[in-house]
């Protein structure tokens, strides 16, 4: 399987683990911040507001997790495909802390103060993807192994 495809797979995996790990989390009230609200805001300026904007925001975040999948695909043929579950889980880590600095560095007024909970929350969601990025990708790439045999 190409790259491309692994990359689409992964991606929309990893991204249905976040948001089955971030709605209720943020239903229970313990997290105030989706990763469909940091689209929001990069598209609106603002949180959404009604159900087209939290549509958008929501197909913008799943092309988001699958290209950063797709990116994924591409590094783990530089720094090699042995451990890719642990690599997924650190590049989801990496994932979670690029989005809070680039707030941060361009002082996006709606994300300047985040509760701990929130950050800790989007953390585990961030590794809950990038723990299904890489064990997706490690399967299809077993299984693309397995069949040209």
């Amino acid at each position: 399987m190409d790259k491309y495809t692994t990359g689409i797979i992964a991606g929309i995996a990893g991204w249905i683990a976040t948001f089955i790990w971030n709605i209720p989390i943020q239903e229970i009230g313990y997290s105030k911040l989706r990763y469909l609200d940091f689209a929001s805001v990069m598209i609106y300026g603002h949180f959404p507001k009604n159900k087209p904007e939290l549509a958008l925001a929501l197909i913008t975040t799943i092309i988001w997790f699958v290209f950063l999948a797709y990116l994924f695909t591409y590094i783990i043929d530089i720094i090699g495909s042995d451990h890719l579950i642990g690599k997924g889980i650190g590049y989801g880590i990496v994932v979670w802390f690029t989005f809070y600095a680039i707030t941060l560095l361009f002082d996006v007024p709606e994300f300047r103060d985040i509760s701990v909970n929130t950050s800790f929350s989007n953390l585990v969601g961030s590794i809950l993807y990038g723990l299904v990025v890489g064990y997706t990708v490690k399967k299809l790439r077993n299984k693309d192994i397995s069949t040209s045999n």
